[in-house]
């Protein structure tokens, strides 16, 4: 008479979705802690860490920011090495909160005051809530003055013109 009053299927249905509940907060919060981590990760390292201080001629910080739709890009700094490699290190995040934001595959064309484009690089990244990249650009001209990076894609534009150290060793 009782399981004729009180279906068990019933009790089963709620047994079921709470354990089914339960691994989905279980299981974001294990997505959570690890998304803070890498996080926590990419905020201690530093992209141009593997650059030695003899192999530098040159490196400055700059405060360069810009925009693209809801990323914010800011360049940090730039080193200029003994090979003629020009290392540009930056850092961009999405401005929405917990959104998945476009990955920045370029910084756009980079150039000099003197003419010179470039084209031939590396580059690294390190991801988190805020991405810190590294682009290397070879055979840079130690004559220029000004670095010009020019991005121009997909109807969206942006210029920066980086005044650089010239001469002698710096640091």
């Amino acid at each position: 008479k009782l399981n004729k009053e009180h279906n068990p299927i019933v009790g089963w249905i709620w047994r079921v979705t709470n354990f089914m509940v339960g691994m989905l907060i279980v299981t974001n919060s294990i997505g959570l802690v690890l998304l803070v981590v890498s996080s926590l990760i990419s905020f201690t390292t530093n992209p141009m860490g593997d650059i030695s201080k003899t192999d530098m001629v040159y490196k400055m910080k700059i405060n360069e920011k810009v925009q693209i739709d809801d990323t914010i890009i800011k360049f940090t700094d730039i080193v200029y090495d003994k090979q003629r490699n020009l290392h540009i290190a930056y850092r961009y995040y999405d401005k929405k909160t917990f959104r998945s934001g476009w990955s920045l595959d370029t910084i756009g064309t980079v150039k000099d005051d003197l003419g010179n484009k470039y084209f031939s690089g590396s580059g690294s990244t390190i991801g988190g809530f805020i991405t810190k990249a590294r682009r290397t650009f070879s055979n840079f001209s130690r004559d220029a003055n000004t670095l010009i990076i020019d991005y121009d894609e997909y109807n969206r534009r942006y210029k920066v013109e980086i005044p650089l150290k010239t001469g002698e060793v710096n640091e």
